[in-house]
């Protein structure tokens, strides 16, 4: 999945390929696909740190951070994200923040699942979501409380450790 930042030549690029399937005809469904499975990151600021030994670049992300992935948004403090400098493709993004949040919204009309924590790190590759640190995080019908909690976006499971305290509404 690749990256498209606030005010990035590539965002600009994808906004104007946009224009022209809207004007000459409908997007093919891969350009669909492309753009729900992007990673769009909005701040004030960024930094960009050189490749590193396995062949990754840094990119640093400050203040106002807010990433976002189809249904996804986490937000934040800072964020420090890793690409894979090949295929620009995001390997990790680590959110901190006092607090970070987390939301995902339904396809459906039901409740958006949502939760926070002193730190998210989305591990794109596996699909999941790790919260650190004091964490809250809400499910329809399911309330964690916990010190860590994994979070399967393709399975919509969660798995809390650190002394959980679980809630199920009737």
């Amino acid at each position: 999945m690749k990256i498209i930042e606030k005010m990035h030549p590539i965002f600009h690029l994808k906004c104007l390929a946009c224009w022209f399937s809207l004007a000459f005809g409908f997007p093919s469904y891969a350009q669909q696909q492309d753009a729900i499975d992007a990673i769009y990151v909005f701040s004030d600021s960024n930094t960009i740190s050189g490749l590193s030994s396995e062949g990754e670049r840094v990119i640093t992300y400050i203040g106002n951070v807010r990433l976002t992935q189809g249904l996804m948004e986490i937000t934040g403090d800072e964020a420090v994200v890793t690409l894979n400098s090949n295929s620009n493709e995001v390997v990790n993004a680590l959110v901190t923040g006092n607090p970070v949040y987390f939301q995902r919204s339904s396809e459906l009309d039901e409740p958006e699942t949502t939760g926070n924590s002193e730190s998210i790190e989305f591990k794109v590759r596996e699909s999941q979501v790790v919260f650190e640190g004091d964490v809250t995080f809400n499910q329809p019908g399911i309330k964690y409380e916990c010190g860590r909690l994994l979070y399967s976006v393709e399975s919509d499971l969660a798995q809390g450790t650190g002394g959980c305290q679980v809630s199920i509404a009737n």
